[in-house]
């Protein structure tokens, strides 16, 4: 995460350390990389990560930065066709209205993060999708850290269907797009119909 980039030596531990972890057979992105306030030090983590990925032919998933979110869209790009990377390989996340334009116009897949007080409500998405429709566009909620909603995604359908969204177009931004996504590496191989497991009992 670009948050922790700021200290170098963690970064060079870190980046060391992450190849193994790319040979996992569970491993079917790197992410999320890119920058929160678009320094030098940020960029040169970034680099690094997508390198990474490159090599190991996985997809990526990148994190535009909480200040001047503008600028640090249009630089990821540069940095992402600098890197040679193939964009419909690329999600460019949490985007808002002043981005979304930008990271669709590369042929990258959309992210748009619900969450509460910094980033996207469902009526925002709402009028985003009415605006740039939901090709390439992946609705995500990101219950992390902090002030978090783990039914964001719920939220967004339900408030999408009273909005007057057609069904295909909610299927699509929550479950269609992120499915086609994913499905480019041959590791992406979910199981829809698992049983609930006991949460008590330790999964690896």
């Amino acid at each position: 995460n670009p948050k922790e980039a700021e200290d170098p030596g963690l970064v060079d531990e870190v980046l060391a350390g992450i190849p193994e972890y790319l040979d996992h057979d569970r491993c079917v992105a790197v992410g999320e990389i890119g920058y929160n306030n678009i320094t030098a030090n940020e960029e040169r983590a970034f680099e690094a990560q997508l390198d990474l990925a490159r090599s190991h032919e996985l997809p990526v998933i990148v994190h535009t930065p909480h200040v001047n979110k503008p600028a640090g869209t249009k630089r990821i790009i540069e940095v992402l066709r600098a890197h040679g990377m193939d964009c419909p390989k690329v999600i460019i996340d949490h985007n808002t209205e002043e981005t979304i334009e930008l990271s669709l116009h590369t042929q990258c897949y959309a992210g748009m993060t619900v969450y509460p007080i910094s980033k996207l409500t469902p009526q925002r998405v709402s009028a985003m999708i009415r605006q740039y429709g939901s090709e390439r566009i992946i609705v995500n909620g990101s219950a992390d850290w902090g002030i978090s909603d783990p039914l964001s995604l719920v939220k967004v359908v339900a408030f999408m269907r009273q909005d007057g969204h057609s069904p295909e177009v909610i299927q699509r931004l929550v479950y269609d797009n992120a499915m086609a996504f994913y499905s480019q590496t041959p590791r992406w191989k979910p199981q829809l119909d698992i049983q609930p497991m006991d949460p008590r009992q330790f999964q690896r």
